[in-house]
């Protein structure tokens, strides 16, 4: 559920959960709190995060590298690469040791997604070379696509972009993760519309998007979408652009989501002679 984007689905479930451990007198599991953490994640509650992290290591539940992997993500969206870098590379060992070799790629293919949200695109793109993907195991790895799709983007590659875009999209609709994948990449597709002369057809189809998002309450997607619609609209010439972002510098700020409002910061800097 948390996947499919229905956020309020899912804190039903995750308090039946409760209700089932308390009722056989038993404290919840691992996963329960896993999944509680990456559900605090997708709403932007790193503090929520936090308190996920310090009980699966505290009562020692046993599930250290789900905790690696939710830790490294918000150390991303925190803007704090060199710990993110550390903490998939601890990922990424830990699995290859209990040979865990698919596992292990997923968490390779973060630490080349990495390259690019640090400023170095076509080292992220070189890493994904050097680290393909089995076709074998294509069905069961499903983030390379929608990286590629932000690395390209910073290279201008815009008909690689519109080709791992539409790729990250169709893996999503047929795993049935159809819900922050689509919207994420939908960015990138956005974002070249608009470059392309289209932007009132990317305009509106963003903020629908952004409503989507909204309802269910999925911030952190949101965020990605206020950020899209709010280049787009100021490149366009729309005052409510700058607004835009502003708002979502100052409240991905006070979320921590300081990746996010450094990139709304950068935006807003731009200016028709920078094109």
């Amino acid at each position: 559920m948390v996947k499919l984007g229905e956020i309020d689905l899912a804190e039903i479930k995750l308090r039946e959960a409760s209700w089932e451990y308390e009722a056989i007198g038993q404290p919840a599991n691992a996963f329960f709190t896993l999944t509680k953490g990456w559900l605090s994640f997708e709403r932007a509650d790193l503090e929520g995060v936090r308190n996920a992290l310090h009980l699966m290591r505290t009562e020692q539940l046993g599930i250290e590298e789900g905790a690696l992997d939710l830790e490294a993500t918000a150390f991303v969206e925190q803007g704090r690469f060199s710990e993110a870098r550390a903490t998939y590379e601890r990922l990424v060992t830990s699995r290859k040791t209990r040979s865990v070799l698919l596992d292990a790629l997923d968490a390779q293919l973060d630490l080349c997604a990495l390259s690019c949200r640090e400023g170095h695109p076509l080292e992220g793109l070189d890493c994904f070379g050097k680290n393909p993907v089995p076709p074998e195991m294509e069905v069961y790895v499903s983030s390379k696509n929608l990286y590629l799709t932000s690395c390209l983007y910073e290279t201008r590659d815009f008909q690689g972009v519109e080709k791992a875009a539409r790729a990250a999209q169709a893996e999503a609709q047929d795993r049935g993760w159809t819900f922050a994948r689509r919207l994420v990449a939908n960015t990138y597709l956005m974002r070249v519309g608009a470059a392309r002369a289209q932007p009132d057809r990317a305009i509106a189809t963003l903020r629908t998007d952004l409503a989507e998002a909204e309802a269910k309450k999925m911030k952190r997607v949101a965020f990605e979408v206020a950020l899209a619609l709010g280049e787009v609209e100021l490149r366009a010439g729309r005052p409510e652009g700058r607004t835009r972002l502003r708002k979502l510098e100052q409240e991905a700020r006070s979320k921590e989501f300081f990746r996010i409002a450094n990139l709304a910061r950068g935006a807003l800097d731009w200016t028709p002679t920078a094109q």
